[in-house]
């Protein structure tokens, strides 16, 4: 039974073959060369071969390979039996070399025609016996225009403006001097500090920098600097002397009149000192009040809270005026000063007396040491 089978498979397939063959005379998509080989144009490629392949061939087994090699060379082979070629513009009735199996494939699109070519270029005489021809003559208008300028006044923003100077290029500051000038300075600079000298007027250096700065007056050498801040400005010149004005005439001489005497000077009068006092803070056992006393010798009175501030309680002093300069004496105690001693050393002692600005140490009474002698 399988015998069979192959044998009507193989009858069949030999009949396909031999219906394209009989119509391949008159069919424009099937060819036959003089050796006997046929070459096929099919609108699809067989699902078979590669989906880019241009053609494919068979050797009489019915089983469809790639060719990778032009087609000529399929067709000088020997065993090549048949060759099918890519055609999208092969009628449908080439899909039957497909086989049964994938003969009812759809055929591709093919692509829109190519555009037409264009005509041809007309030949050169006929160029030149139209060029030849004279056209008629024409009628030209030569017409003038003349543009005014317009009543727009000029941008007044660009009138007179002119290219700033360029900037000079930056450079050191050599105090106006010429290069010979300046490379002499800045040599000086080096010997000096090679000397020490340029570090001679800072106390972390030199112990002698007093010393140091004396032999140059204060005032450096190279850098104008030193003691007094810079170097001493320069002298102006001493104005012309002016021409000597001509004298004036005489006045004429007045009429004799009775002279009169000044008056005698009178002698300054004296200058009385005037005492104010005022009780001293706490309660005396005695009886006796403190005295404070700061009086100037035109009257007035300091009370104690300026900067003639004395002690309160340790006596007066006496100022007089002599001329523009004022003398002030020496402190002299007041009568109760004694007594107002003790009391301020006793009312320090009981409550504690102001501190110092850093309130670390109390105030001493000056009357302290008068306790402890009579103690």
């Amino acid at each position: 039974m399988r015998w069979v089978v192959l044998l009507v498979a193989f009858f069949v397939s030999a009949w396909l073959l031999g219906c394209g063959a009989t119509s391949a005379n008159t069919q424009a998509w099937a060819q036959a060369t003089p050796d006997g080989k046929r070459v096929f144009r099919v609108c699809r490629r067989h699902p078979g071969v590669d989906p880019n392949a241009r053609a494919w061939y068979e050797l009489g087994d019915g089983t469809p390979r790639t060719a990778f090699q032009p087609v000529e060379e399929l067709l000088e082979s020997g065993p090549v039996k048949a060759v099918f070629v890519y055609d999208p513009y092969a009628p449908p009735e080439s899909r039957r070399l497909l086989g049964i199996a994938h003969q009812d494939l759809p055929c591709d699109k093919p692509p829109p025609p190519p555009p037409p070519p264009p005509p041809p270029p007309p030949p050169e005489e006929e160029i030149a016996a139209k060029a030849s021809e004279a056209a008629p003559a024409k009628r030209t208008t030569v017409r003038t225009e003349v543009r005014r300028a317009g009543k727009r006044p000029p941008d007044r923003r660009f009138i007179g403006q002119t290219a700033s100077a360029p900037e000079p290029a930056p450079a050191g500051d050599d105090w106006k001097l010429s290069p010979e000038e300046a490379a002499a300075l800045q040599d000086n600079r080096v010997k000096e500090c090679l000397k020490g000298a340029c570090h001679a007027r800072h106390q972390n250096f030199r112990k002698d920098w007093k010393h140091r700065v004396k032999l140059y007056d204060g005032v450096s050498k190279s850098t104008g600097s030193g003691r007094g801040g810079a170097a001493p400005p320069p002298k102006p010149a001493a104005p012309p002397p002016k021409p000597a004005a001509k004298a004036a005439p005489a006045p004429a001489p007045a009429p004799k009149q009775a002279a009169k005497v000044a008056p005698a000077p009178q002698p300054a009068p004296k200058t009385t000192v005037k005492a104010t006092t005022r009780p001293a803070s706490g309660s005396s056992t005695s009886g006796d009040t403190g005295s404070y006393t700061n009086t100037h010798a035109s009257g007035k009175t300091y009370d104690g809270k300026g900067s003639r501030e004395r002690s309160q309680v340790s006596g007066r002093r006496i100022e007089r005026k002599t001329g523009d300069q004022h003398v002030a004496t020496d402190w002299r105690p007041a009568p109760n000063g004694r007594e107002a001693f003790k009391e301020e050393a006793r009312r320090l002692k009981e409550h504690g007396g102001p501190g110092r600005p850093d309130n670390h140490n109390k105030i001493e009474s000056p009357g302290k040491k008068l306790i402890e002698q009579e103690k």
